[in-house]
Parts: C-alpha cells; sequence; structure tokens
C-alpha cells in the first residue's frame, strides 16, 4: 500500500491543503517544511488518518469544533486498486467514503495488514531518537543475533522487552529467593492460617458465617445492579433529550430540501464563469470601440508623413561612414597647419645643431653622424666605470697606509712582564678553601637549625598529656603498638554506643509504658469492660448457686468446697433463688456485653498483652543498661592501669591513638635533632682542613701568611693573586696574535692596490678605442664624451619630428582626395543640384538630406506596425468576446436556461438547497457527537415514540429514584460491615477475625502471584522461541541484503557483517573493517552503531515487502547526526530501497533536500515543501 494523495481538509493550520505524490508507483518523497510549517502536524495527521484522530487532540485550534476536523487521503494497493477515505473526529464511524457516508474499517485495516497504532509505529516508523536507541540495544544486547534481527524486525524495544519479562517473573518468584513477591505471599498466607487455627474455629462454622456475609453482599450487589440499570436508563433519556431537537431540526431541513426538488447538475463555479463571461463581453465591446478609434487616428497620421524618396535606399553604414569621413575631413583641415609648423621648426632646429657638431655635413646626410646604440650605451658604461675604478685606486692606497702604520706601532711595543705565580695550584686550593668557608656558613646555619629542631622536639614532649621529662626520655618510651591502642579505643566507643542504645530502649519502653497506661486509665473513664476473666468468674458462680439450691432441694445443708464463692463480690445468700437469678442475669449481661463490645474488649485486652510486653522489655533493657555500664568501668580501669605502668596517666582508652601519634611526633623530631647534630661535626671537621690547604699554597705563590688571618680574607688574596696572572698571560697572547694579523693584512692590501691599478689601465686602452669613433682624441674626458653623444641624441629627435609631421601631411592629402570622391559620386546619383558647393557643404547638406529621408521612412514604418499591432489586438478581443458569449451559451444549456437572466435564477436555487444540504449535513454531525456515534436513523428508531416533555419527567423520576436507591446501597452496605463485625467478635475477637481476612487476602494474592508469574514466564519462553524462529528463517537473506547497505552507509569504513560466537557459545554480529579488522558492537562509535541499525531495519523491511504487501515507511528527521557525506550515502540507499515500498521522509532541514537531489534520481524522488501546498 501506498499514499498517492494526502488530503488535510480541515486539521491543525491546514485547509484543505493537499499533498500529492507520484502516483506511478512507490518512491522516495522528501516532506520539507521550516519550523512552524506544520511539519509535525502531517505527521500527526498520517498517524490519525490510519488509527483514528487522538481524542485529546491539539489541532483543533483553527478548526474549534473537534466535530469539523477531517483528513482525507487516495490509497493504492499492491494491485493498483485505489480506496478513498476521509476520516473524522469522533467515538464512533469515523471514516467515510467520497460521498460523506461511513464505511466500515476493516477496508484500511486490510490494507495495513491489520497492525494497530503501536505496532504500526514501531515497525514502519523511525526517527533519530528510535534511531540512536536502536543503536543503543544493539550494544546493550551484546550484538546478540536473533535480538538484533527481531528488534530491527519490529522496532527498538526487543531486548528491554525480553530483559524486563525475565526480570518481572524473578521478581515474583525464584528458587531460594525469599524476598520474592509469590514467596512472601505464601508465607503470608500460611501464617494467618496459623492464627486462624489457633482460634479454635472449626470450617463449618467458618462457611456458615461467609455464606451469611455473601447473603448481605448480594444484597447489597442486588441494589447496585439496580442503581447502574437505572443509570443506563438516565443516559439514555439524557441521549434523547439532546438528539430529539437535532432529529426536528433535521427533518425539517430535510423538508425545506425536499422544496427545492432536483437542481441541474452545474459546476460548482458557474456563477464565476457566468460573472467573468459576462465582464469579458461588457469590456471586449468597449475595447472594440477604442481600437476602431485608434485606428483611424493612425491612418490620418499616415497621410500626413512625406515620401522618403531614393535617399532611404542609402545603407545606414554609408550614412554612418559619411558622417564619420565629414567629421574626419574637417579635423584635418584645422590639422594641417599644424603640421607644416611642426615640420619647419624641427628641420630649423637640426640645422642648428648641425653647426656645433659638423659644420659641413648637409641636413639631408646628418644622419651619418648619429651613432649605434650599441656605440653610444658602450661609451656610457665606460665612462661610468672611470670614475668607479679610480675612486677604487684611491681607496687601497688609504688602506694600505693604515695598515702599515698599525704594525709600525705594535713591533715597537715590548712586555717585559713575567710570571711569578703558578695559577693554576693557587685557584686549585682557593677553590677547596671556598668550599671550606661555604661549609663554615653551612656549620652557622646547621646550628640554628639544630636549637630550632631541639627546641620542636621539647614542645612537642611537653604537650603529651600525662607526662613528665625531656624529649630524649619521651622517645625512649616502651609505648605499646597503635594496634592495640586501636582496638582499646574501638572497644571503648562500642561499649559505649551499647550503653547509649540501652538507656534509649529504656526510655522507649517507659515513654510506651506510660502511653498504655494513660489509655487504659482513659478506657477505664468510660466504664469497666467486660472480660472473658469476669465471665468465666460469673458463670461459676451461677453454678455455685444452682448447687446450694440443688442441695437444699435434695435436703442436704453444708456446701461443698468448690461451692463457696471466690469472689466475695460475687457472694449472695445461699439458696436464695432471687441471689441465683441475679447471677445468672450478671454472667448473661457480660456474655451480651462482650458480644456487643467485641471491638472495645479486643482493644483492652490487646492494651494489657501489651502492657505486659512493654513491661518485659522495660526489665530487661535496664538490666542491660546496669551490665553494659559495668563493661564500661572494667575496661577503663584496665586501660588506665596498663598505661600507669609505663608514667603515662590516661583519662580512657578512647585518647591513646591521638596520644601516640603525638609520641611519634616527639620521636621523629628527636631524631632529626640526632641527625643534625653529627652532619654539624662533620662541616666543621671539613672546614678546619681547607683553611690548612690554602696558608700552604698562599707561602709557595706570594710569601709568607700572617697567623690568624680570617678564611675568608685568605680566599680573596688568592683569588686576587689568581686573577692578575690570568690577565698577564691573556694580555701577551692577544698581542701575538695581532702582530701575525696586521702583518697578513698588510700583504693583503698591498695585493688589492696591484690589482686596482691594472683594472685602471686596461680600461684607459679600451676607452681611447671608442672615442675615437666619435672623431675625439683618446685623452677626451668622460664628461667630454658624454656632452657629444647628448648634442647628437637632440640631432637625432629633430630629424625624427620632422619626418613625422612630413608623413602626417602627405595622409591628410590622399585621405582629401579619397572624400571628394566618395562625396561626388553620391551627388551624382541623388543630388546633382549639389555640385558647385565647396567640398564640406556639399557633404554636409547631402548628409541632412540622407537623415531627413531615414526618419520619414521610420515615421512610415511606426505607424504601419501600430495599424497591425491594433488590427490584431481587434481580433483577438473580437475572438474573447465570441468566446465569452459561448461560455454564456454552453453554461445556459447546462442548466436549462434560456438566457442569462434565467440562469442567475437557477444559480440562485442551487445556492440555496446547497446550503440546505450544508445545514443538513452539519446537523448530521451534531447527531454524530450528541448520539456518541449513533446514526441518525439509528436515532430516530431509538426515539421514535418518545414525548420529549415525558422523558424529560421520566428523567426527574429517575434521578428521585437514583437519590432513593444510593441511600439503600449505603445501608445495605452498612448492613454488610455490622454483619462483619459481628463476626469478628463472635469468632473471638478483632485479631483472629483479622487473620481470617488476611488469610484470604493472602490466597488471593498467592492466586494472582502464580498466575502472573505463569503468564510472564510463558511469554518470556515464546518471545525467545519466536526471536530464535525468525533468526533461523531471517538470518540468511537479512544479513546478506544488510552486507550490501552497510558498506555503503559507512562509506566503506566497514565492509561486511558477520555471525561470530561469544563467551557463552550465543551467535553474536561482528562487523568487519575496511583493513579485515573484526569488532564486536562495543567497538563501534554511536554513529556506526545507528548506521548498522538503519541497515538491518531496511533489509528487515526489504524481507517482510517479499511476502506481505508492502506498508509505506515513515522517517521523521531520522538523519541528523550523520555528517554531509554520510547522509548523502542513506539518502541514496533509501532512493533504491524505495522501489520496493515508498518511504515518506519529513524533515525541516533544507540540507537534506539538497543532498537528497544530488544523492536521488529524479525520477526516484519527489520533493513536497510544506507551506506551498
Amino acid at each position: 500500500m501506498r499514499v498517492a494523495e494526502l488530503q488535510l481538509l480541515a486539521f491543525g493550520p491546514f485547509t484543505d491543503a493537499r499533498l500529492d505524490f507520484d502516483p506511478s508507483g512507490p518512491r522516495l518523497e522528501i516532506i520539507y517544511g521550516a519550523n512552524e510549517a506544520g511539519k509535525s502536524t502531517t505527521l500527526r495527521a498520517l498517524s490519525g488518518l490510519f488509527f483514528e484522530i487522538d481524542s485529546r487532540t491539539k489541532d483543533a485550534h483553527l478548526h474549534t469544533k473537534m466535530s469539523s476536523l477531517r483528513i482525507g487521503a487516495r490509497l493504492v494497493d499492491e494491485d493498483g486498486e485505489v480506496l478513498e477515505v476521509v476520516r473524522r473526529k469522533g467515538n464512533k464511524n469515523t471514516l467515510l467514503g467520497p460521498d460523506g457516508e461511513a464505511i466500515d474499517d476493516a477496508a484500511l485495516r486490510r490494507l495495513l495488514g491489520g497492525l494497530g497504532a503501536e505496532q504500526f509505529g514501531r515497525m514502519f516508523g523511525l526517527n533519530h531518537e528510535t534511531l540512536r536507541k536502536g543503536g543503543a540495544e544493539l550494544l546493550s544486547s551484546g550484538g546478540d543475533l536473533g535480538e538484533s534481527l527481531y528488534g530491527a524486525s519490529l522496532g527498538s524495544g526487543i531486548h528491554e522487552a525480553v530483559t524486563k519479562l525475565d526480570e518481572d517473573a524473578r521478581a515474583l518468584y525464584a528458587p531460594r529467593a525469599k524476598n520474592a513477591v509469590l514467596s512472601r505471599a505464601m508465607k503470608s498466607h500460611k501464617d494467618a492460617l496459623a492464627v486462624v487455627r489457633s482460634a479454635g474455629f472449626t470450617r463449618a462454622e467458618y462457611d456458615k458465617e461467609a455464606a451469611e456475609l455473601k447473603n448481605a453482599q448480594a444484597a447489597l450487589e442486588k441494589h447496585q445492579e439496580q442503581r447502574r440499570a437505572l443509570r443506563r436508563e438516565n443516559s439514555l433519556a439524557v441521549r434523547a433529550i439532546q438528539v430529539m431537537p437535532l432529529l426536528r431540526k433535521l427533518a425539517a431541513l430535510s423538508a425545506q430540501r425536499a422544496e427545492f426538488g432536483e437542481v441541474p447538475r452545474i459546476p460548482a463555479d458557474t456563477t464565476t464563469r457566468r460573472e467573468a463571461a459576462t465582464q469579458a463581453t461588457r469590456e471586449g465591446h468597449a475595447k472594440l470601440d477604442q481600437l476602431r478609434d485608434d485606428v483611424a487616428q493612425l491612418e490620418d497620421q499616415g497621410r500626413e508623413i512625406p515620401e522618403a524618396g531614393p535617399l532611404a535606399d542609402v545603407h545606414e553604414q554609408t550614412l554612418d561612414e559619411l558622417r564619420d569621413r565629414l567629421g574626419s575631413h574637417r579635423s584635418a583641415d584645422r590639422d594641417l597647419p599644424k603640421r607644416e609648423a611642426e615640420r619647419d621648426n624641427a628641420l630649423h632646429e637640426a640645422e642648428r645643431l648641425l653647426t656645433r657638431v659638423s659644420p659641413k655635413t648637409p641636413v639631408e646626410e646628418a644622419r651619418s653622424l648619429i651613432p649605434r646604440t650599441v656605440d653610444r650605451a658602450a661609451i656610457n658604461e665606460a665612462a661610468d666605470r672611470h670614475g668607479k675604478l679610480a675612486s677604487r685606486v684611491a681607496d687601497a692606497k688609504t688602506e694600505l697606509n693604515r695598515e702599515k702604520g698599525r704594525l709600525e706601532a705594535l713591533e715597537g711595543a715590548e712586555d717585559q712582564e713575567t710570571e711569578s705565580v703558578d695559577p693554576v695550584a693557587l685557584a686549585s686550593a682557593a677553590n677547596g678553601a671556598r668550599a671550606g668557608a661555604e661549609a663554615g656558613v653551612r656549620l652557622a646555619e646547621g646550628k640554628a637549625e639544630l636549637e630550632a629542631r631541639a627546641a620542636v622536639a621539647e614542645r612537642l614532649a611537653g604537650s603529651l598529656p600525662g607526662f613528665t621529662g625531656d624529649a630524649r626520655h619521651a622517645a625512649g618510651l616502651p609505648v605499646p603498638e597503635a594496634a592495640a591502642a586501636q582496638r582499646d579505643a574501638e572497644t571503648a566507643r562500642e561499649l559505649a554506643r551499647t550503653l547509649d542504645a540501652a538507656k534509649a530502649a529504656q526510655g522507649d519502653a517507659v515513654r510506651e509504658l506510660r502511653r498504655v497506661q494513660e489509655t487504659l486509665a482513659a478506657d477505664d473513664l468510660e466504664g469497666d469492660v467486660p472480660t472473658e476473666g469476669q465471665l468465666d468468674d460469673q458463670r461459676r458462680e451461677r453454678q455455685r448457686l444452682w448447687g446450694v439450691i440443688r442441695r437444699h432441694l435434695g435436703g442436704q445443708a453444708e456446701p461443698r468446697e468448690e461451692e463457696t464463692p471466690g469472689d466475695p463480690s460475687l457472694s449472695v445468700d445461699a439458696a436464695d433463688p432471687d441471689g441465683y437469678e441475679t447471677a445468672v442475669d450478671r454472667a448473661d449481661g457480660t456474655a451480651d456485653r462482650l458480644r456487643r463490645e467485641a471491638t472495645r474488649v479486643a482493644k483492652h485486652a490487646a492494651l494489657l498483652a501489651h502492657r505486659e510486653t512493654t513491661q518485659r522489655t522495660l526489665d530487661e533493657s535496664t538490666e542491660a543498661v546496669t551490665e553494659t555500664a559495668r563493661a564500661v568501668h572494667d575496661h577503663r580501669a584496665d586501660v588506665v592501669r596498663r598505661w600507669a605502668a609505663i608514667g603515662i596517666e590516661t583519662a580512657g582508652a578512647e585518647e591513646m591513638p591521638g596520644w601516640l601519634a603525638r609520641h611519634a611526633e616527639v620521636g621523629a623530631a628527636q631524631t632529626k635533632v640526632e641527625e643534625k647534630h653529627a652532619a654539624n661535626a662533620a662541616l666543621q671537621a671539613r672546614s678546619d682542613e681547607m683553611a690548612r690547604e690554602l696558608r700552604r699554597a698562599l707561602v709557595q705563590g706570594g710569601g709568607p701568611v700572617e697567623a690568624g688571618v680570617p678564611l675568608r680574607e685568605l680566599v680573596e688574596r688568592a683569588d686576587a693573586l689568581v686573577e692578575a696572572a690570568r690577565t698577564r698571560i691573556a694580555d701577551q697572547k692577544t698581542h701575538r696574535e695581532l702582530t701575525s694579523e696586521t702583518k697578513r693584512a698588510v700583504t693583503e692590501r698591498q695585493r688589492v692596490l696591484r690589482e686596482r691599478e691594472d683594472d685602471l689601465a686596461e680600461w684607459q686602452s679600451i676607452w681611447a678605442e671608442r672615442v675615437s669613433a666619435l672623431g675625439l682624441d683618446q685623452r677626451a674626458s668622460p664628461d667630454e664624451a658624454r656632452a657629444l653623444l647628448n648634442e647628437l641624441t637632440d640631432l637625432e629627435r629633430s630629424l625624427d619630428a620632422a619626418e613625422r609631421a612630413s608623413e602626417r601631411i602627405e595622409k591628410i592629402g590622399r585621405d582629401v582626395q579619397r572624400f571628394e570622391a566618395s562625396i561626388d559620386d553620391l551627388i551624382r546619383d541623388h543630388a546633382p543640384d549639389l555640385g558647385s558647393q565647396e567640398l564640406s557643404a556639399r557633404a554636409a547638406t547631402l548628409l541632412d538630406r540622407i537623415r531627413a529621408a531615414h526618419k520619414n521612412r521610420e515615421l512610415r514604418r511606426g505607424v504601419d506596425a501600430d495599424l497591425v499591432g491594433r488590427r490584431t489586438r481587434m481580433a483577438e478581443v473580437e475572438k474573447r468576446v465570441r468566446e465569452a458569449e459561448r461560455v454564456i451559451s454552453d453554461l445556459c444549456a447546462m442548466a436549462g436556461a434560456e438566457d442569462a437572466s434565467a440562469l442567475m435564477a437557477i444559480e440562485d436555487r442551487i445556492v440555496e438547497a446547497r446550503a440546505k444540504d450544508e445545514a443538513i449535513a452539519e446537523v448530521k454531525g451534531e447527531l454524530l457527537d450528541a448520539g456518541e456515534g449513533h446514526t441518525a436513523s439509528e436515532l430516530e428508531s431509538e426515539t421514535r415514540g418518545l414525548d420529549l416533555d415525558e422523558v424529560k419527567d421520566r428523567r426527574t423520576e429517575i434521578d428521585r429514584e437514583l437519590r432513593e436507591l444510593d441511600d439503600a446501597v449505603t445501608r445495605a452496605a452498612q448492613d454488610v460491615t455490622n454483619i462483619e463485625n459481628t463476626i469478628a467478635a463472635r469468632r473471638g475477637g478483632t485479631s483472629a477475625a483479622e487473620a481470617a481476612s488476611d488469610a484470604a487476602a493472602a490466597l488471593a494474592d498467592v492466586r494472582e502471584a502464580a498466575h502472573r508469574y505463569v503468564r510472564l514466564r510463558l511469554a518470556w519462553k515464546i518471545l525467545r522461541a519466536e526471536i530464535e524462529r525468525y533468526r533461523d528463517d531471517n538470518q540468511a537473506p537479512i544479513l546478506e541484503k544488510t552486507n550490501e547497505l552497510f558498506p555503503r552507509l559507512t562509506l566503506g569504513r566497514y565492509r561486511a557483517v558477520k555471525v561470530g560466537i561469544d563467551a557463552k557459545d550465543n551467535p553474536v554480529l561482528e562487523c568487519v573493517r575496511e583493513g579485515g579488522e573484526v569488532v564486536g558492537i562495543d567497538g563501534l562509535s554511536d554513529g556506526t552503531k545507528d548506521q548498522l541499525y538503519l541497515a538491518l531495519r531496511l533489509a528487515s523491511l526489504l524481507r517482510f515487502a517479499e511476502h506481505n504487501q508492502p506498508l509505506p515507511l515513515i522517517l521523521d528527521d531520522c538523519l541528523v547526526h550523520f555528517d554531509d557525506e554520510r547522509a548523502r550515502a542513506a539518502l541514496e540507499v533509501l532512493g533504491e530501497v524505495s522501489s520496493s515500498f515508498q518511504i515518506l521522509f519529513f524533515t525541516h532541514h533544507q540540507r537534506l533536500v539538497e543532498l537528497a537531489r544530488e544523492a536521488v534520481p529524479e525520477e526516484r524522488l519527489g520533493v513536497t515543501v510544506l507551506g506551498t501546498v
């Protein structure tokens, strides 16, 4: 089945909107809508069309009347058979045919394959959330093959369903699971039965009392059934009251409609077409009159235009050339005197320059004096090079003299200093002594640190509670291990907690005992409460008196021992009949009170029992407080004794773990003190040794050293001597290197000077050769050569200017001759009367005449074209008038009218008849709503013979009867309650009755839990079996198709999907990467899991379409998490898959529409834009 057309007749923001899909076959249909364009509304419309509009729909905001909502469609099955339907909002008969009559839903269910709304959505609906959920389920199921295939077929949630069934069944019952629901219910039933049995009831008594309760409950049910029947009758009466006015209105409208009888069936737009045709006829005649006037005016204009003559035949190009040549001729006339003056001036300048350069050379031969460009460049280059060479020779001489002066100064200097100290040995001794000095500094710091550490250790020792002594003494104490102290502290805390709990229990028992006693006291204020013990005593007294009376009657005088009253308050005079009657009344009264006040008696007995229990609890908790307090005292005494043995006074075990931690800090601080003391001694010894070594080195290198000089001053003397020796050695080395470098520089400067002098001599020979070509002496300077070259250049420019001016003068002459020849030809052919005028005047007059002839011809052509246009327009208007008249004639024929006036009358009658039809349809819709889906005919049959006033009166009586029945139900319910209370009292009190009720409730719970467990476990087994069956039947074809789709959806990153085996030997899905690596589902990214699920889903739907009628796949922006490349690949796959079943792809992303147009062939793609339909 596929949707050929979706009609949003009245739904959400849409009114009579239609979405036309390709009727030729299934394809990929893109339904695009920007935000707020109605994409989600259209999706809901599809669901409402297939499975009824939701009763709580929010899509009635424009069409505010719920019953007016309408969704239509044209559906095509796989055989090409078309079904046209309309779905209305309602409770019954909501599927209509094209004629508006209700049709059976079975026709639509057949096309949908019998699927319900939820199952259709799971199998044939997919959005980005369900796609992501499907990928997540592949992971949560561990890639289980059966669940993956079955889930892809029926939609996501299969693994969750299997797991939920198993978990729910285990929560109800599992072996050795005591907290399971069924296990708890069975235990509750068993316990309640034990309580009932302990009350001494037989089964027969129980059944008799249950029968009495059942009769009372049956009476209650009878009243309730009568009330339900009245309520049904009330509902029918309310419906009749609502529909009977509508039925009368429908009958009246039907009668009014019958007055019009059969009206002609004419198109709905007849009035519009008639009015348009009448308007067109009227406007056409007016337009024809206007066009006739325009034609007459244009004919008059044509007669007034002069004839163009033969000049109009002159080509437009010829006219343009004539105009251009006339302009050029006039320009040349103005330019000729200027060019002659330029030529004369240039020749005069050339003669002047010749007199300076070569007076004997005529102007005609002047070009022979001008050198070639290459010679000129060579001379300029040589002149430029002369200055550079001379400057370089001078610079070389200056550098050579400077280096010679430096060498003389260096050779005259003498270094007479000699070394007297070995700097290496002295520096080594100084470095050692410096280390000794630094050791002395560190020694001073170490002494300060030693004092600080000792102070810390003493402070920590002094802070130890219960200890007196120094840090060394504290560090040597034989304290117990921290673990032992921690155990003592834990024991003390546990004893303290136990004591607190015992005291709390004691306090709770005291408060509870006080509350019970107060309750009993309050109960006593209401009167004494009869007890079973009182009844027994009173019965024994009654029996005793009866025995006395019997002895008196038998002649016995003395009572037996058992006839003596046990309770003085019960005694009466011996053999007193009145006393016996009093005892009988007292026992009977107590028995009656026990029955009447069963609840109070049971409560009083329970309070007494609870008081005894609470008193026992108080006694036990008091004993626990005493014993625990004694254990706390004994444990504390033992701890204090053990610590006192090592000289420590303690208040209890809780503080000793902290005391040990602080004692450990004292030991650590004392250890640091001793370590620092040893380090300071080592530093002192090293410093003394370094000082002795440095004195010996100074004596050897610089003479005697006074006694008592500090080590720091000795180091400074040694450093000064070492620095002076090193400076002298460095200066001597630098002088030798500088002298050698200067000698090399002198030699180099001499070589450079010789090379530059050779270059200058070479230039002189070249220069002599080049200036001789100019006629100059070889001793001529570069400036003289440049001056001559400049004058020759000026001469060349003057000669060039004279030649250019002469060429322009000759060209002007040739142009004048050609122009005059062309003008004379035109004048001879078209205007011989102009032959005597000057050339420019002849040309201008001829040009004006040609322009005028062209203008007249264009005017004539314009008028003629306008005439043709007007006459063509007249023909078109006449045709439209005839067509409009034919439309009116045809409409009159269809309606059976003689003319347009008669047609208008018929149209009015049809409009009124249609208004009645619409009113009838609206009333029928109201009847469907008010009649709860029943048709008008059904409602008419239901209310036939009823009088509205009688129905209203009956409804009033029903209200009264309902109130009476409500009272009866209340009384019957109270009777049931009273019987239940009586039964409870007769069975020995509240606890036994409650136990019996609990037993029945527990048995019901057992039955319900057992039934639910069986259903859940059976459902789980059936689902697992169906999953395995589906896997066996479909594994091969689905995986084969998946292996075609999955690589394409992943752009080749994965090349296959295969079946593997997990650690429990279950078949699972595995993916093969492009390089051959096998990856489990848990190794896939979220996006790749989505693409795998999409491939499995499409493969399953293709398999479904092979064996069932294909159904449309509805996608809602399921590609929003795909990048452009993978989205394009997915759209390409969807385009191909849509050849098997229709795909409706909803999106509000314009980019996806663009990608679809790129990826899917035009014949396989349809695009519908919401907001334009």
